[in-house]
């Protein structure tokens, strides 16, 4: 998927390159963790997305259902964890 982002150490919009996937040390109990290609397969978690304005600009049919089950964790966070 695309994805873009405020970058705050030069003050510009960048395009990333990213997947969802649950083969990864951070990711637990099936929970899809987001990769990022341009930062040598490091994770962004779900503050670095909503501090950096994220959003989809491009996303594979295949990858909806699991972005859908990663978005929906920060409105969880949001809420408290209560759901």
């Amino acid at each position: 998927m695309k994805i873009k982002a405020y970058d705050m150490m030069t003050d510009n919009h960048i395009e990333l390159t990213a997947s969802l996937t649950t083969d990864h040390p951070a990711s637990s109990y099936g929970q899809p963790v987001m990769i990022v290609d341009e930062w040598d397969g490091d994770i962004m978690g779900h503050e670095n997305w909503v501090l950096a304005g994220c959003h989809v600009v491009d996303l594979p049919d295949d990858e909806s259902e699991a972005f859908g089950q990663w978005y929906s964790l920060i409105g969880a966070m949001a809420e408290g964890g209560s759901r």
